[in-house]
């Protein structure tokens, strides 16, 4: 294939644009990227130092554990509800919390199982 002079100055101009661009995309991400994790910190750090409560009778627990989801750590307390039907419905409640406060609510859910009986 034979370009004329002109064509070859274009095609020259269009690679040094791709450049750029693929450069500035780059840079784009890269930003995106630290944004995102500053981002995700926050959310994290924000997360892990709320604090709350729940009241185990009221809601129906019967189970507390630690497990995972979403990718992350969570503490997971097992209700019952009834239904629309009127039969007894398990429902589960996910808390993203720190190790040490899901064995502060552990400890409760303990205390709340022993005045139960």
């Amino acid at each position: 294939m034979f370009l004329s002079l002109s064509q070859k100055v274009r095609l020259s101009d269009l690679k040094v644009q791709l450049e750029e661009a693929k450069r500035d995309a780059s840079q784009w991400k890269q930003s995106y990227e630290r944004l995102k994790d500053r981002h995700d910190a926050a959310v994290t750090k924000d997360r892990l130092e709320s604090d709350f409560a729940c009241n185990f009778k009221q809601m129906n627990a019967f189970a507390i554990e630690r497990n995972v989801n979403n990718d992350a750590p969570c503490t997971i307390v097992g209700y019952k509800v009834v239904g629309d039907d009127g039969k007894e419905v398990i429902k589960e409640w996910y808390m993203y919390c720190s190790v040490e406060r899901h064995n502060q609510l552990a400890a409760e859910f303990r205390k709340y199982v022993k005045e139960d009986k």
